[in-house]
């Protein structure tokens, strides 16, 4: 599973993505060295505004209380409304604090910046 943002984002090929202005490329790299502070590791796509680990899908699953689309992902409007309906009170073991890290300020940069997502 791979959640990509994808507004104002330029498709580099079939699995690849990438964000175009600088302010939403800082944005994830900010976002991801919160995570390796938090837990010592991070998703290995966040810094691009991706997450691409399944444990990272199952904490949205949890904050969201339900699945997530699959079918076209998340328009920005989507994902700011998940952004504020979310629910990260959860217990989560330590092996999984990257996974919730990254899962959680993936959402919430998506939402900050306007972005929606799609699975790529």
């Amino acid at each position: 599973m791979v959640w990509t943002a994808f507004a104002a984002a330029e498709r580099l090929s079939v699995s690849g993505f990438q964000l175009k202005h600088l302010e939403q490329l800082q944005a994830f790299k900010a976002a991801e060295d919160k995570v390796q502070k938090q837990a010592d590791a991070a998703d290995g796509g966040l810094a691009a505004g991706v997450l691409c680990c399944s444990t990272c899908g199952s904490m949205l699953q949890r904050a969201l209380g339900r699945e997530y689309p699959t079918n076209g992902g998340w328009t920005p409007d989507q994902l700011k409304a998940s952004n504020n309906i979310a629910n990260w009170n959860f217990k989560y073991s330590k092996e999984e604090a990257w996974a919730y890290w990254s899962a959680r300020l993936w959402l919430k940069t998506c939402a900050e910046l306007g972005l929606g997502a799609s699975l790529g």
